[in-house]
């Protein structure tokens, strides 16, 4: 799995010596806890013997073009000690995770995985072990993730070592682990969508949480799950259930230790963590997972501090959460500031009791599956009716849940109405729906493969009859088309097993082809399921350019006008507008007052920079000398000098020759070099050390230098163009010569 990368051509840099300092730092600190300092050097020897990282021997290290090294230390979190890879760790102004893409969020949000959990009365949860760290990196980003460590041996020189799989902290490990997982379930899994869909709508990165209606059915859920992520590397474990018998077979080492508990009779309390809540399998109800609040004085950002721990992904407790919101709204009309103590009295008194009731949430329990265990029947139906109402200081809303026990079924007399759905596979999933329940009007069974296949013929034999009308009469019943049709180009063919017409060709019979790549499928570039068609393939590759979007269409369809459609599309598309958007230019700033004195001498203001250096030849030896330019900001004019040093010297008196030959220039512009700092460092003290009458006599002739801001060079934009046409011609003139 490669790395995602936001520029491929950046050759990425980080030296050993840049984590150095960090590396020195972490010892220290470990070096005061010897228990640590053993925890320490067991999870890297672990990481080491179980592949994840490999030492680099010392003659290879510089071998490699890429070299970025990350730093790493020790945390304590829930009273458990965890090395953090510091992937945010800056060198040169930008860290690993500012030149790598967080990617597509792939993967089911949050609150959709909690719902589904809670749909169907048989429940189970799994977690994969080490998901990141089971997806193995390409060679050629491996030394990218490089990190040093010497066993706490503080005088030896420290070992380097690359990571071989994704670690944690990369900003694009989560995308590329949950690609990873879900291409594999596609690739070996085309069978069972069963299983696919699970992988794709019930797992949040690493977590499993998914409902059925059986016993027997979560039972084969559970084996299938075991067996297909393993193939691919992936050991899903700490598996849980509301039910002993759907996970009581499994190894008791990929059981939870509460389900352990639960099967031996040991105990009661069975209480599974689920994505931010707490599981009680045996009630089968969630549970509010409690933080305790510290003691701390109530001021505006600990009022907001308390809030924002409070985690309610599913809205439990919104109506509690929300009286605290209020009493913001309170805080901000009273002005005050961030760490100013709450006033008037009324108000402290009103956070004071909230706060004291934050103990009680431990007391909430919601059942986990929210359908009556009367709608378990084949024959009914639920409806979910949410009721919103505001007001000045907050709004809300309230979900009622109504199902009925005999219910007739829809009957449907025509296909759904595209333009009514925003992706491709949310009109396939109820299309597929709606024939399986046509089919099955008992079965509460998901949609089989074999339904998806006849949705998508349905949908294209529907788009072609809208769009091709007259074509579709005629080759139905063998009839030449039309002179003026759109399709004569194409020699369109009448598929009779699939009713589609299809590209004409003289391939029909190549039975080792696949039928849609010679003969692709015929659409209208108008038809809104054609957008939907193009927005599905954009975003499956990732939105890349059209000539690769149009390339992967042809394999199946043949849209009229093909190209012109995937432009018009990622013209709209957002995500390709942000990625392919050139950079605005920027509004050029009003010229300097150095660049508008028209009616001063040649040199009043002077742009000053040195250049090279040259290698020349005394005697024998050669020494390096320097060029030093000078640059009328007005007339453009230009003065060289030879530098023999870059020292405060060497210019003061390259200084005193421009002026003995031009004049003295009221103001000098440079950048920072250290040179000209130093040299009107010196001038100054010169001019200080100067007799008094001197110092008369000279202070109208004093020179101001003006240097530009550190790490600027376009400030100095007009003699740095001077310098690059200088080094060109001298480079001509000297060739190789010293």
């Amino acid at each position: 799995m490669p790395l995602l990368r936001r520029d491929s051509s950046t050759t990425l840099q980080a030296p050993m010596g840049a984590v150095l300092p960090s590396l020195r730092s972490t010892e220290r600190r470990l070096a005061k806890d010897q228990q640590r300092v053993e925890v320490y050097c067991q999870e890297i020897q672990k990481l080491e013997k179980m592949g994840y990282v490999a030492e680099v021997p010392p003659e290879a290290v510089t071998l490699t073009s890429e070299s970025w090294f990350i730093p790493h230390h020790m945390v304590r979190h829930n009273n458990k000690d965890r090395i953090v890879f510091n992937c945010s760790f800056q060198y040169g102004g930008k860290s690993l995770n500012d030149l790598l893409l967080p990617g597509p969020a792939l993967g089911p949000s949050l609150l959709g995985v909690l719902i589904r959990f809670r749909q169907y009365p048989v429940a189970v949860s799994g977690d994969i072990k080490g998901m990141f760290h089971q997806i193995r990196l390409l060679p050629a980003d491996q030394p990218v993730l490089r990190f040093i460590w010497r066993d706490m041996k503080r005088t030896e020189e420290p070992k380097v070592y690359e990571w071989q799989v994704l670690p944690f902290g990369t900003t694009c490990s989560p995308c590329c682990a949950i690609y990873a997982l879900q291409r594999h379930v596609q690739d070996t899994s085309e069978s069972n969508s069963y299983l696919v869909d699970c992988v794709e709508q019930s797992f949040y990165v690493d977590n499993c949480l998914h409902s059925t209606h059986s016993k027997e059915e979560a039972k084969d859920l559970v084996d299938g799950l075991c067996q297909l992520l393993h193939t691919g590397g992936f050991e899903i474990r700490q598996w849980a259930s509301n039910v002993p018998a759907v996970i009581e077979h499994l190894p008791s080492d990929i059981r939870s230790e509460s389900s352990e508990l639960w099967l031996s009779q040991s105990s009661t309390d069975l209480q599974e963590p689920t994505l931010g809540l707490r599981w009680d399998c045996l009630r089968d109800s969630l549970k509010y997972k409690h933080r305790p609040v510290e003691e701390i004085e109530p001021t505006l950002r600990n009022v907001y501090k308390v809030l924002a721990c409070q985690y309610d992904p599913l809205g439990y407790i919104v109506p509690f959460t929300t009286r605290a919101k209020i009493l913001v709204q309170d805080l901000w009309k009273e002005q005050i500031g961030w760490d100013d103590p709450i006033q008037p009295q009324s108000l402290r008194d009103r956070w004071l009791a909230w706060e004291r009731e934050i103990p009680d949430l431990i007391q909430m329990e919601i059942p986990r599956c929210y359908a009556p265990a009367s709608t378990d029947s084949p024959t009914s139906s639920r409806d979910l009716h949410i009721f919103c109402d505001a007001s000045e200081r907050a709004y809300g809303a309230l979900k009622k849940s109504s199902f009925c026990g005999h219910v007739t079924i829809d009957t449907y007399h025509q296909l759904p109405d595209v333009s009514q759905f925003s992706t491709w596979k949310d009109l396939m999933r109820t299309m597929a729906r709606t024939l399986h329940g046509a089919a099955n009007p008992d079965s509460n069974s998901p949609s089989e493969a074999a339904d998806y296949i006849t949705a998508e013929n349905l949908l294209l034999k529907q788009a072609q009859l809208e769009s091709f009308p007259e074509e579709v009469k005629a080759l139905i019943s063998d009839r030449p088309l039309p002179t003026s049709s759109r399709l004569s180009s194409l020699s369109p063919k009448y598929d009779k097993d699939t009713g589609l017409l299809r590209v004409g060709g003289r391939l029909w019979r190549a039975e080792q082809l696949e039928l849609d790549t010679i003969h692709p499928v015929l659409l209208d570039q108008k038809h809104p399921l054609t957008n939907l068609i193009i927005q599905d393939f954009d975003e499956t590759l990732l939105h890349p350019g059209p000539e690769r979007v149009l390339s992967e269409l042809r394999r199946q369809f043949w849209i009229l006008r093909g190209r012109e459609a995937v432009k018009r599309y990622q013209s709209r598309c957002m995500q390709c507008q942000t990625w392919r958007t050139n950079p605005s230019i920027p509004k050029m700033v009003d010229l300097p007052p150095a660049r508008l004195r028209l009616y001063k001498p040649p040199f009043y203001s002077t742009g000053v920079d040195c250049f090279s250096p040259f290698t020349v030849k005394i005697g024998r030896r050669t020494e390096k000398r320097w060029g030093i330019i000078f640059k009328c900001m007005t007339t453009r004019c230009v003065h060289l000098d030879l530098l023999e040093s870059l020292d405060a010297d060497a210019f003061l008196m390259s200084l005193r020759r421009f002026i003995a030959r031009r004049g003295k220039p009221f103001e000098l512009l440079s950048d920072n070099g250290t040179n000209f700092v130093s040299g009107a460092r010196e001038l100054r003290e010169a001019f200080e050390a100067m007799a008094s009458h001197l110092k008369e006599q000279l202070a109208k002739q004093q020179i101001e230098f003006c240097f530009n801001p550190p790490s600027a060079p376009h400030f100095g934009g007009a003699w740095e163009r001077e310098v690059r046409s200088m080094k060109t011609a001298l480079k001509v003139i000297l060739k190789e010569q010293s």
